[in-house]
């Protein structure tokens, strides 16, 4: 930890999904979205996280030029 304390972390772990770029995002959504998938990942939420706590954050890279994508 840099600052702060471990007991001040909202969270117990974290996930970090890389893309080459916004149509490879946009694809991924797609496909997490289908019905099938989209059912499986509640069933899987369900049993991996505690209701109303996870959250979700979307980056984009900053390059010498501002944002790439």
């Amino acid at each position: 930890m840099l600052v702060g304390v471990q007991d001040d972390m909202p969270y117990d772990g974290i996930a970090e999904l890389v893309l080459a770029d916004e149509a490879a995002f946009h694809a991924f959504v797609g496909l997490v979205s289908a019905p099938e998938a989209a059912a499986t990942l509640v069933e899987d939420e369900a049993k991996l996280f505690v209701e109303g706590k996870l959250l979700g954050v979307i980056l984009r890279r900053w390059g010498d030029d501002g944002f790439e994508g």
